[in-house]
């Protein structure tokens, strides 16, 4: 292992780290969600329900297989070993190495997710190293063990001015003095001064990162602020990369238009814990809305089930009940049921993740109250 800094000493020590049982858990029930699908499917053709002969069905397991029991093994194979040289990787066979000194040269620098580190020397199939998978105690460990020794790379000698495109034909010219947008490369653009900027967000994943999640800039007179995002991990903007134009954004515009907010974590103001309290209340109506997908599937599910298996309203002389129709009345059922039972049980956590949320940010915000109070 090669020298590295006093302040920045590798950790030492074999530790293994698999995803978290939720995650396991999955892959689980892949598995036998892939044996109850080929044993409803074997069953009715046993029982002469579909009689379309066994090539379809194994067609069907066959083509279904890759993903379910593909996803499960993947699943069950991933593993991290942390030692004396690194961290290394398992998906299905071979170990794929993040040496410590990568990590202490400034190799490494943060992905666009949390707990997510990214090595541009690695292919592209492989450079982005995962820890969000972890359970919360195993990645927190692991998260300040790479800490220990991880320096950001340096950031580029920002330039006078950055020109961003985004949209249709949009573009923004951005420098000290303030920013000039338009739309086309022929229009002349309108020029606004930083101090007649009404409001730039700047919203990152935590306080203590370099890039953001997203950029609002409110202009006035107009309606719709600029608003530039990332989706799923790339950014839908061009000229100047997250990091680049966060730290142009806060050298340019004045303190008192520029807001900073984070996504976790304690807030550094109470502006920034009433905007993230908003955040909440549209969480909350998002789910709220959400509300009526299930309750529609368990209508429609009803229905047929009326219709179609007691009333049998598709058969002008329906056959008596027997063991066939038994059985692919319950396999239909379970097939409706599932997918009902998965997004109520989304939702629900959904709203006690907001819950809890709120409860978290209602408790930082009145201990920045607090802290106010005393310093006046």
């Amino acid at each position: 292992m090669s020298n590295l800094s006093k302040e920045k000493q590798a950790p030492t020590g074999p530790l293994f780290f698999r995803f978290a049982p939720e995650y396991r858990r999955c892959g689980m029930y892949l598995f036998v969600g892939y044996l109850l699908f080929a044993g409803i499917l074997i069953g009715l053709e046993q029982v002469g329900l579909t009689q379309r002969g066994w090539g379809p069905i194994i067609l069907v397991l066959a083509i279904l297989a890759l993903p379910m029991l593909g996803g499960a093994l993947c699943l069950y194979r991933q593993r991290l070993r942390v030692d004396e040289r690194g961290v290394w990787r398992r998906r299905f066979f071979r170990w794929d190495l993040w040496p410590w000194e990568a990590f202490a040269a400034g190799q490494v620098r943060q992905g666009t997710y949390k707990d997510r580190f990214i090595l541009p020397s690695k292919p592209w199939w492989n450079r982005s190293l995962c820890l969000e998978f972890l359970s919360d105690h195993e990645r927190e460990h692991l998260v300040n063990r790479i800490r220990d020794v991880w320096m950001p790379p340096p950031l580029p000698v920002l330039p006078a001015e950055l020109t961003i495109r985004w949209g249709l034909r949009r573009w923004a010219c951005l420098s000290d003095t303030g920013i000039k947008v338009g739309r086309g490369k022929r229009a002349p653009g309108c020029f606004f001064p930083w101090t007649t900027v009404l409001r730039v967000r700047l919203t990152r994943l935590e306080h203590g990162r370099r890039d953001f999640r997203a950029v609002e800039i409110l202009l006035p007179g107009v309606a719709r602020p600029i608003l530039l995002r990332l989706h799923e991990g790339r950014p839908l903007w061009t000229g100047a990369d997250a990091e680049t134009l966060g730290a142009f954004l806060e050298r340019t515009v004045p303190p008192d238009h520029l807001l900073l907010t984070a996504m976790a974590g304690p807030p550094r103001t109470l502006a920034e814990a009433d905007w993230r309290l908003l955040d909440v209340n549209r969480m909350e109506r998002e789910a709220k809305q959400m509300a009526w997908i299930p309750r529609l599937w368990l209508l429609a599910g009803i229905l047929w089930f009326v219709l179609f298996i007691i009333l049998r309203v598709d058969e002008p002389n329906p056959p008596p009940w027997g063991l066939a129709r038994t059985i692919g009345a319950v396999a239909m059922f379970l097939c409706m049921g599932l997918p009902l039972i998965v997004w109520g049980h989304l939702l629900l956590r959904r709203k006690k993740q907001v819950k809890a949320m709120r409860a978290e940010l209602a408790a930082w915000r009145e201990d920045l109250k607090r802290r106010r109070s005393a310093m006046d």
